[in-house]
């Protein structure tokens, strides 16, 4: 296990190499090392496919207990704000299953120049994108800059 574990980061570190001579021959100024390692960890880790898996046993309710969750006061239990983390800049430009949804909920459009409410979202990206005849937020969004 360990031997593996080195040669993927040996292969890591070769890979960062050869991006900082990239670089270097474009004139422009690269990330270390670490900074390196966690945009590929996050890459990885964000791909499609990978949910979380829940541990345990699953988690039912007694009939007295369902009673109960159902007679919870409306306005004591609000709705959380759903916090929208950005996607690390390899997933989002890899232009690869990318699709909007339609969603219930409106939320603010996170384009940059955009300050508008939509009801579309990035399957991939979990992200709020506006996606209308007159504006393409979601075309904006996923090109590189």
């Amino acid at each position: 296990m360990r031997l593996i574990f080195h040669m993927v980061d040996l292969s890591i570190c070769n890979s960062w190499l050869e991006y900082v001579a990239d670089r270097k021959a474009k004139a422009e100024r690269s990330m270390d090392l670490l900074s390196f390692h966690m945009e590929i960890a996050e890459a990885l880790t964000s791909a499609e496919g990978m949910t979380p898996r829940r541990r345990g046993r699953p988690r039912s309710l007694t009939s007295s207990e369902e009673d109960e969750h159902e007679n919870v006061d409306e306005s004591a239990s609000r709705k959380r704000k759903m916090k929208f983390q950005r996607p690390c800049s390899a997933v989002k430009n890899d232009a690869f299953s990318h699709w909007p949804q339609k969603v219930k909920g409106q939320s603010r459009c996170k384009n940059s120049p955009c300050v508008l409410k939509t009801r579309t979202m990035c399957l991939k990206c979990n992200v709020p994108l506006c996606l209308e005849e007159d504006r393409n937020c979601f075309k904006e969004f996923h090109i590189k800059k």
